[in-house]
């Protein structure tokens, strides 16, 4: 005969919550808002206060994503809207989408002199350029009117911005109609000034294709046009990088952009290696690998030299032949083919290779 008091779980098992006695959900639960006075929390089992507590979580971000605006996220330095954004009579507002989006997101966090994002084509000098960067999902990543620009250091989805804006725009560079520019300006500077909940899942930092939205937000808020983005790990400049984020195994979380942001650390890609290596090798290699002087690349293989009865692995060895010099280069790039070694400095004899 089935026992009538065991109540299933509506939820599956919670690595937080299930390490917590009743005392410690109970407390949890009150501040959690669950809909059950003390008193009644207190007849509960301990799975029913667990899904209790995991029920209005579901509720609370289902609400948020029903309504953005009811989201209180974590809010990071963003300007407001100037006066000259707005759609004054004439003035025409140009989509301009951006599929290389990292370098598009570099350029406009690093206020490019060269200005290698491009111009945006205007029928007019006081229109205004939306840089859409397309990243997955895509965001809203700078304003634009004559010679200013605003970067939105916290970027908006551009497919949650039209719905917002009641307007039904298609993916792409194209001039917005009037009407629709009024609606979607309009609901970009409501946004700026009460910025509501943008929810993504960031995924597996290893899998090939990460939620890019959360780089775009990484980039613009970490490099400045006095500062460039560096690696976290080994502070080298980087021009490219890979997301890492330190929570474990969850990898399948959704949470607003900026609690995203917040959770990653931009890498290059030796360094994200690293940070994830499972074997000695691997961290070895990580370590001692040098970088190419030549072109930065981290892309580099150790040279063996003479006839080897057992060929060295070639994912981490190139072969430099028989004839040895005096100075013999250790390292090989891949990335622009420089053979380069690395030697201790110090004082040099007058007949010593080295100083040549």
């Amino acid at each position: 005969m089935q026992n009538e008091y065991v109540v299933p779980r509506l939820y599956p098992f919670d690595p937080a919550l299930d390490r917590l006695d009743r005392q410690a959900l109970i407390s949890l639960a009150v501040t959690t808002g669950v809909g059950y006075a003390q008193e009644e929390l207190r007849e509960l089992t301990r799975n029913e206060i667990i899904d209790a507590i995991i029920g209005a979580r579901v509720t609370a971000e289902e609400e948020a994503e029903d309504d953005p605006q009811a989201y209180e996220p974590r809010l990071v330095a963003s300007p407001t809207l100037p006066s000259g954004f707005e759609m004054a009579p004439g003035r025409s507002l140009h989509v301009v989408w951006h599929d290389d989006w990292p370098h598009a997101a570099l350029a406009l966090a690093l206020d490019d002199p060269d200005d290698s994002l491009g111009a945006a084509e205007r029928e007019r000098d006081g229109d205004v350029v939306m840089r859409i960067l397309a990243s997955n999902p895509p965001v809203v990543a700078a304003l634009e009117a004559g010679d200013e620009r605003l970067p939105l250091v916290r970027p908006l989805s551009w497919r949650q911005l039209c719905e917002r804006a009641d307007v039904d725009l298609p993916d792409g560079s194209q001039r917005v109609p009037v009407r629709a520019a009024r609606a979607l300006l309009a609901a970009l500077a409501d946004e700026i000034e009460r910025p509501g909940g943008f929810f993504l899942v960031a995924g597996d930092c290893r899998a090939a294709e990460p939620a890019t939205a959360v780089d775009v937000a990484v980039v613009l808020q970490r490099a400045t046009p006095e500062e460039a983005l560096t690696c976290a790990m080994c502070d080298v400049e980087l021009d490219s990088w890979e997301l890492h984020y330190f929570r474990g195994e969850l990898r399948d979380i959704q949470l607003d952009i900026q609690d995203q942001v917040d959770d990653a650390a931009a890498l290059c890609v030796r360094c994200h290696r690293l940070s994830h290596s499972t074997s000695l090798e691997d961290f070895r290699r990580a370590l001692l690998w040098p970088r190419c002087p030549q072109c930065g690349s981290d892309d580099v293989r150790g040279i063996q030299y003479g006839l080897l009865t057992v060929p060295p692995d070639p994912e981490r060895w190139v072969m430099g032949g028989c004839v040895m010099g005096v100075v013999n280069p250790r390292w090989h790039c891949d990335g622009c083919e420089t053979r380069f070694g690395i030697f201790v400095a110090g004082p040099l004899g007058p007949q010593d290779p080295r100083r040549y």
